[in-house]
């Protein structure tokens, strides 16, 4: 009996003691490594969102008549401001006119490019008479070129923009030499969405009666009707498999009523955009 108890306790205590040894030894290692993960200095942070940076933007002032101006009322009303006739307006074939010429900016030449644009068209409200009331004038981009810049001013509704655009030319100087005149003629603007786009995609592949490949996906934007109204429709830039890779065609689907505004367009596509 007592041969078994001492065997059983020259196995039990060598045993204790290297479990004694081992907890010492792990024991902290483990401990700093759990600190060190989460320690200040070592924690994984999330990364930081950087908001991309806001165009500049004012929206339309409420008008006491919601509708466009003739050529003959915008050229009226400049004359108010430029007595002597200081500017040129030329008209356009629709009633409307193309683009305007001042003499006198001497005022806007200290601000930047897009404080220019944007405190021009304040003072000139009437050079935005062809759109609804609402509408947001953004500075859409700049682009610069040997003579100076073009600011590309596009009005948007919500964040979609609207047909056609206005483009300043500013000299090197800072002297503004012309706004020409894009826009359509627009008197309200009809926004509902009942129309998904899938189903705008699908009524092109409908109309079209084959599959069609997409060169992007569908966009809002606002396109005119033939009773001035400017619609919510879907852009849907598309191709054939048949088709070079550089013939697109685009259609518009009206965001309310789900039909196509007109026969879809074939578009010729740049191919240095594809190098």
């Amino acid at each position: 009996m007592k041969k078994v108890l001492i065997t059983v306790l020259l196995i039990i205590v060598p045993l204790g003691i290297f479990l004694m040894t081992l907890g010492k030894n792990k024991g902290p290692s483990l401990v700093k490594k759990v600190i060190s993960f989460t320690s200040n200095e070592h924690a994984i942070k999330p990364p930081r969102k950087i908001n991309p940076p806001q165009k500049p933007t004012f929206t339309l002032p409420p008008r006491t008549q919601n509708k466009s101006h003739s050529f003959a009322e915008i050229k009226a009303q400049l004359l108010d401001k430029y007595p002597q006739g200081d500017f040129k307006l030329t008209p356009d074939f629709n009633g409307m006119y193309k683009d305007f010429v001042p003499v006198n900016t001497q005022k806007y030449d200290h601000l930047s490019l897009d404080e220019k644009a944007m405190a021009f068209l304040k003072d000139h409200p009437e050079l935005l008479s062809d759109l609804p009331e609402g509408v947001d004038i953004v500075i859409e981009d700049i682009k610069d070129n040997p003579a100076g810049s073009a600011v590309i001013i596009q009005p948007q509704y919500n964040g979609i923009p609207f047909p056609g655009n206005q483009v300043m030319t500013v000299s090197k100087s800072g002297k503004i030499l012309r706004l020409q005149n894009n826009l359509l003629s627009l008197k309200t603007i009809r926004t509902c969405e009942n129309v998904s786009s899938d189903q705008a995609v699908q009524k092109v592949i409908d109309y079209h009666g084959k599959e069609i490949t997409l060169s992007h996906s569908p966009q809002k934007v606002y396109r005119p009707n033939s009773n001035q109204e400017a619609l919510m429709a879907w852009e849907i830039n598309y191709q054939f498999e048949q088709d070079s890779q550089y013939k697109n065609y685009l259609a518009y689907v009206d965001g309310c009523e789900g039909e196509l505004l007109g026969a879809p367009q074939k578009v010729q596509i740049d191919e240095d955009v594809f190098h």
